[in-house]
This record gives structure tokens, C-alpha cells and sequence, in this order.
């Protein structure tokens, strides 16, 4: 190679002034080294992607410790190799440093003028300080003071309301009183003026630059201002079309806590519901309630209605999605991003089911928006409104309370690792601490004199709550109650959550894997490329939010991985999964652009490469949605559809809702089932019910039944009946049928007394 060849050859750069020469024994090595590693990050995700077939979780999985290494040392490879430059930017400039050290004599000197040096700077930044206050006294215009007065004012009625909260009268006029001051601080947020920031300090904060329609032909500039309209518009459609259809009866599962969530919403239609500081199922504020109540007032108060308010709420989190890798990010990483969480089952199920898991990941990402916005633009309003979003993360599903250990520690992070981008945000966090003074404060104070609807499930589920429930239920799961076994081999199955583990929840529970082995491999490599960056906000941010639900959501507590309590992590999966592939498919485009020029006889356009790694984008993506909707609309339904342990109290309910109002029946079951049941509740509204265990008690509340009574018999005491219908007198003459449902599956069959007359038919509508 002759040596004007080898001085053009490009250089590593660190930032820093410290350049590295690539040889081509070096360039060689590096890409051996990421293919190889790729590929091993690839057939170790594949290899424990068997795992989750076995539906098994974090006490029973056994996967290889030398495979799991494999696949942490080769992730790691890979994203060392992606931040090449910087790593090796970063270990020449420590050595250098360490290579100029000052001797131990004049180490002391040294430090002493340092001390004097910061002494003096912290001086000139208070002076600074203090001038740039006095201006600011002196330059206030109208508008500051009204917006003063108002913020003021909403401070007051926040200090009323929680002062308020006590007492069933008291209690109505605290509501007002925090709504109130809820609008007054908006409204004061709103009149404060915002500061220009220059289109300089904006882009400090995004990874990438868009270039100005201004600079491109008319149809590139037509694509540059109404692209992120196009794109989506294309991802709702294609999500409302995942979710729609058949959505009464796919999942075909109405789960007890899903019940529980129509009936609080029921408690709205109903007038039942009297303030909004008041907590309903499972301790959680009836605010939360009201979200599915509002689309059930038009909608129908029916199944459709409450799933239809999970299908808008899902659809608003991929729009959500969507805007949050805007802020940061180019349009291909924000269409990649919310295009895998579009055609995510985890989400789909989650948006079609009436349960309000879906709530909770809106509720975090709207959080995490709106502060990026406030500190990114140092904008009032958006700070404010980030406050009332934290609000609304506590009266949601308890995951989303995720967002009081990511925004502080967001914060702190910033401070310590890139405190520059925060530089002149002093207003903006006095907004949002005035935001959380008043929207959080009622309800804190409200909580305060009711601790135990707030700590309830956190004391049913945490593992650092050894109750005597919880020692059992460890003991049963792990074989022991030590905690520090127990935390252990929940922290070594983490590795093992994007393939190796199935869903332990009964709410979902398939046996397949959260992610599919193309997306799982971008997320392992991901968390590492994510640690390599963690200066950038993005970064950062989604490491804290990844590593805050996997520790609290997971390892701390029970039945891991439980994917409701993971689910508020999937948009953060879905942006890392993106940002990876992007920093791919870059090099994919300088791969592409270096053949057309070593091969001109090609005569290659000039967006062939940009178009070249799109097409890559689009295959993975069409990959990924095809595994997803396979796993969730065949795979899912097959697994549960035809399983009595699954479908039994839905049969049962669905058949209670074709009888008529005033029925009475009588459930002949063990004790795994329960008249009262929530799903009986919701799907027979007209029915009430008692259970019996032994046929002397069925014949005796057959004796005692009045008016349109019909028995159900489960499964388990099928054998019962038959035998007292043998003796005869045991039980009065009647009409006994198999119930078969809309599945053509018999989990119940149909006791009718003679004297009345069958209300309804035994084959389901």
C-alpha cells in the first residue's frame, strides 16, 4: 500500500484531539470480531427462546450458565464495537492522563489551588446569580406578575384541598378545591412567557439532525414537513387494525381483574362514584376508573365498550412513542420504534383487554414526553402538565409509579453526567415542583390519613415483605424463604426475560417468549450500547427505565416475570431495539455508498444506500410483526381457547347472560371457584348465585330456592350428579345437558329443576 493511500485512510477520533490510525489488519479484525460476536448474541437468544415453551418462569428455568455468559460478553462485544471510537477515545485519554500525573510533592499545591480556583468561581456564579435576579426583577412585565399571582393562587387551593381531605362532606369541597388549583396553575404556566431557545441548544439534545426542507427539491420538502404525519397515520391504522376486530371475543378470557374494571367503571355510569379523592378495586384512586366509564357512556356499557377504551388508550401510547423519539431522534428510528411496539403481542393484548395494564404504559411515556419537553425547551406549561401526568401515574396501575424513581433519578443523572444541558432550567423545575405541589399534594395528604389502599398490593407482591403469606408463597415457588437466594436467582433469570421466560400471570400467561429473537438480540445489545452513552439524555433515560421496571417490576417481586408489571418498559425496548438498528443501518449506508464508488459501472442512484438500509428496516419489521401476530392471533387463542382451567368462569359467565334478570343460580363446584366471582358479576349482571360443595347441600338449596333457579355443574363434580340422579330422591326430577360454548368445548353442564320451565338454551349464542 503506497503511502499516500495510507495517510487518506480515515482515523479514529474520540472528540478529544486523540486520533487513532485504522490499518487494515485492524479494520479486518473489527468487523470479524462484530460478525462473530453478532452471530453469537443470535444463536443464544435462539437457544433460549426454547426455554419459554415450557411456560416456565424464574423458580423453574434452567438454562446453561456458559450460554448466558455467551450471550452477555458477546452483547457487550457487539456494543463496544458499535462505540468503537469512544472507547478507544476514552482509554487513550486516561492513559495519557495517568502518563502526566504530578509528582506526590506538588500534588498538595496543586489541590490547594483548585480549592482556591473553585472557591472563586462559586463566587462569581452566585454574583452572576444575583445580577441575573435583579434583572429579571426589573425586567418583569405584566404577564410575570399575573402568572405569579395565578400560581400563587393554585398553591393556596392545593393547601385547602389537602387540608380538606378528611371527613365524607369536607372531602367533596377538597376535589374542587384540587381541581381548581390544578387549572390555576395551568393557566399560570400557560401566561408565563416562555424563553426563545435557539435552534443550537435544541439540537444539544437530539441524537441526529433533519436537514432543512428549504434545502431540498419540492417533493423531498413536501416528504420533510408532512412525513411524520404520513408515517403516523399508517402505524394507527395499522394498530387499529390489530385491535378492532372481534374485539367482544378475541381474547375470548374476560379475567376476574378485567371484570373488576368494568364493574368500577359501572360505579361511574352509576352515579356511585361521589369525589375523585376516593380509591375503588385494589386500593387504586377512582380516577383512574373513570378513563374506561368515559368510553363506555357512548360506546356501551358491555364488554366492546370497556375494551374499546383500552384499544383509544393504546393507540394514543403509539402515538406517544412516536413524538418521544422525535424529540431525540431521526424519523426512520421513531417509524422503526413504534412500528415494533405497533405489531408487539404483549401490546395487542394489553389494548385489546379491558384491564388497565395499557394505562400505566400511557400514563409513563406521557410523563417522560412532557419533561423532556419542559427541560429541553424550558417550557412552563410543559413542566406543569409533567406534574399533572405524574398525578395521573399513581392512579393508574401501580406500574406506572415507575416514574417516581425514573424522573428524579433522570435528573440526578443529568446533573452529574451532562449538567450543561440543564444550565438555565432553574424556572422550569420550580414549575414542575410547583405542578407536583399541586396536583400531588390532595391526594398525598388523602393517602397520608389512608395508607392502606396505598400500600396494599406493594405489601401483597414485594419479596422484602416476608408476611407469612409471602414465606409460603417462596417456599412453594423456590424451595426456600431466604431472601438472598431468592434475589439471586430472580437476578439471574434477567438475562433470560426478552426470550428464555414465559409470562407468569394469569392474565396473559402464554408460552412464548416477550420478544422474538431478531428484536431480542437488538435490546441485549442495546442495554450495553445504551451504558456506553449514558451522557447522552436518551440514553440515560432509557437505562433508567429499563433497569428501574426489571429491579421493581421484577427481581423485587413475586411470580417473575409477571409481563403486566414489565409492560411499562416495552417503549423504552422499542426506541433501544430502534436506536441499535439505526446505527446498523448507517453503516450499512457507507457499505453501499463504497461499493457505487470502488464499482461506478453500477451507476447506482444516490438515495440507493438510504433506501438499501430502509428496506432492511422494513424487512425486520415485517419479520417481527409476522412472529407476533402469529404467537398472539394463533398461537395465544389455541393455548387458552380450549383449556377449562382458563375458560371456565368465562363459559360460565357468558351462559349467565343469556338468562334472565332475577335468576338464581347455584354453582356445584369445589372450592377453586366462587359465586361471587367478578366475571360472573360483570357477564351475568342479572343472576345471583350461591356455591354448594356435596350433593346433600345442593338438594337441600334446591329445596330452599324460589322462583328461576338453574345448577351448574363443573367438571369436577359431573360424577356427583349422576350418581344422585341414579338414586333418585336426592335430587328433584329435572333436565340435565352439557353447556357447549361458543368454542364447542363443554366446561359446565346444566341442572333444571322440573317444576320450572328452562330459561335459556344449553348451546351458547
Amino acid at each position: 500500500m503506497g503511502r499516500v493511500e495510507a495517510e487518506a485512510r480515515p482515523k479514529i477520533t474520540d472528540g478529544l484531539g486523540i486520533r487513532i490510525r485504522q490499518t487494515d489488519w485492524l479494520l479486518a479484525l473489527r468487523r470479524l470480531l462484530f460478525v462473530l460476536f453478532l452471530a453469537d448474541v443470535v444463536v443464544a437468544e435462539s437457544q433460549l427462546s426454547i426455554l419459554a415453551k415450557t411456560g416456565a418462569g424464574a423458580n423453574h428455568v434452567v438454562a446453561s450458565p456458559s450460554l448466558i455468559a455467551l450471550l452477555l460478553l458477546a452483547s457487550f462485544g457487539v456494543a463496544v464495537l458499535l462505540r468503537w471510537q469512544r472507547v478507544c477515545g476514552g482509554i487513550l485519554a486516561a492513559w495519557q492522563s495517568l502518563a502526566h500525573l504530578p509528582v506526590v510533592g506538588g500534588r498538595r499545591i496543586q489541590h490547594t489551588l483548585q480549592r482556591h480556583d473553585m472557591a472563586h468561581t462559586t463566587s462569581q456564579a452566585i454574583q452572576r446569580t444575583l445580577d441575573r435576579w435583579r434583572l429579571v426583577l426589573l425586567a418583569s412585565t405584566l404577564r410575570h406578575w399575573i402568572s405569579v399571582i395565578l400560581a400563587g393562587a393554585a398553591l393556596l387551593a392545593s393547601v385547602l384541598a389537602a387540608a380538606f381531605v378528611s371527613g365524607p362532606i369536607q372531602v367533596l369541597a377538597a376535589q374542587w378545591f384540587w381541581l381548581a388549583g390544578v387549572g390555576l396553575l395551568l393557566a399560570a404556566a400557560w401566561a408565563w412567557p416562555s424563553p426563545r431557545i435557539s435552534p443550537l441548544r435544541r439540537l444539544r439534545w437530539r441524537l441526529s439532525v433533519d436537514i432543512n426542507a428549504r434545502d431540498l427539491p419540492r417533493w423531498q420538502a413536501l416528504w420533510s414537513r408532512w412525513g411524520d404525519w404520513l408515517l403516523v397515520s399508517a402505524l394507527v391504522g395499522i394498530g387499529l387494525a390489530l385491535r378492532l376486530p372481534n374485539l367482544a371475543t378475541m381474547p375470548y378470557v374476560v379475567h376476574g381483574d378485567e371484570a373488576s374494571c368494568a364493574l368500577e367503571a359501572l360505579r361511574w355510569l352509576h352515579g356511585e362514584v361521589h369525589t375523585l379523592l376516593s380509591t375503588g378495586w385494589y386500593g387504586l384512586p377512582v380516577a383512574g376508573y373513570g378513563i374506561p366509564a368515559l368510553v363506555m357512556r357512548f360506546a356501551g356499557e358491555d364488554l366492546f365498550g370497556l375494551r374499546l377504551s383500552s384499544v383509544i388508550v393504546g393507540t394514543l401510547s403509539l402515538i406517544l412513542l412516536y413524538l418521544l423519539a422525535r424529540e431525540f431522534s431521526s424519523r426512520r428510528v421513531a417509524f422503526v420504534a413504534t412500528a415494533l411496539m405497533t405489531v408487539s403481542h404483549l401490546h395487542i393484548q394489553f389494548s385489546r383487554s379491558g384491564i388497565h395494564y395499557i394505562h400505566a404504559l400511557f400514563a409513563v411515556e406521557l410523563t417522560i414526553w412532557l419533561l423532556v419537553r419542559a427541560l429541553r425547551d424550558r417550557s412552563a406549561i410543559a413542566a406543569v402538565l409533567a406534574a399533572v401526568a405524574i398525578s395521573l401515574s399513581t392512579q393508574v396501575y401501580f406500574s406506572a409509579r415507575l416514574v417516581y424513581i425514573i424522573v428524579p433519578l433522570f435528573i440526578v443523572g443529568m446533573l452529574l453526567l451532562n449538567r450543561g444541558l440543564l444550565a438555565g432550567r432553574a424556572s422550569t423545575f420550580a414549575w414542575l415542583a410547583a405542578g407536583l405541589a399541586t396536583a400531588l399534594g390532595p391526594l398525598a395528604a388523602y393517602f397520608s390519613a389512608n395508607s392502606n389502599p396505598l400500600n396494599s398490593r406493594t405489601n401483597e407482591v414485594l419479596i422484602l415483605n416476608l408476611t407469612p403469606y409471602m414465606r409460603s408463597h417462596l417456599i412453594g415457588e423456590f424451595g426456600t424463604a431466604d431472601l438472598r437466594t431468592v434475589l439471586l436467582r430472580q437476578l439471574a433469570a434477567v438475562p433470560l426475560i426478552p426470550t428464555g421466560i414465559a409470562d407468569q400471570s394469569t392474565q396473559y400467561g402464554p408460552h412464548y417468549s416477550l420478544l422474538d429473537v431478531a428484536m431480542a438480540t437488538l435490546v441485549t445489545i442495546g442495554f450495553f450500547y445504551a451504558l456506553l452513552r449514558l451522557r447522552q439524555p436518551l440514553f440515560l433515560l432509557l437505562s433508567l427505565w429499563i433497569a428501574g421496571t426489571v429491579v421493581f417490576g421484577g427481581i423485587l417481586t413475586m411470580d417473575m416475570p409477571d409481563w403486566q408489571r414489565l409492560l411499562v418498559m416495552l417503549p423504552a425496548l422499542c426506541l433501544l431495539a430502534a436506536l441499535v438498528l439505526e446505527d446498523l443501518l448507517r453503516r450499512v449506508e457507507q457499505g453501499v455508498s463504497g461499493l457505487a464508488r470502488w464499482l461506478p459501472a453500477l451507476h447506482m442512484p444516490d438515495p440507493a444506500a438510504v433506501l438499501a438500509a430502509t428496506l432492511l428496516a422494513l424487512a425486520l419489521v415485517a419479520f417481527n410483526a409476522s412472529w407476533n401476530i402469529q404467537r398472539y392471533f394463533v398461537d395465544y387463542p389455541r393455548l387458552t381457547n380450549s383449556d377449562p382451567w382458563w375458560t371456565t368462569y368465562t363459559d360460565i359467565g357468558r351462559y349467565l347472560g343469556t338468562l334472565p334478570a332475577g335468576t338464581h343460580f347455584i354453582l356445584f363446584s369445589d372450592g377453586d371457584l366462587v359465586a361471587d366471582y367478578a366475571t360472573l358479576r360483570y357477564l351475568g349482571p342479572g343472576t345471583k348465585g350461591t356455591r354448594v360443595e356435596s350433593t346433600a347441600d345442593l338438594a337441600l338449596a334446591l329445596a330452599q330456592s324460589h322462583g328461576s333457579t338453574v345448577v351448574i355443574v363443573t367438571q369436577s363434580h359431573l360424577a356427583d350428579v349422576g350418581k344422585a340422579m341414579v338414586v333418585g330422591n336426592k335430587l328433584p326430577p329435572g333436565t340435565f345437558a352439557p353447556y357447549v360454548t361458543a368454542n364447542h368445548q363443554t366446561t359446565f353442564y346444566v341442572f333444571t329443576p322440573a317444576r320450572q320451565s328452562p330459561s335459556a338454551t344449553t348451546d351458547a349464542p
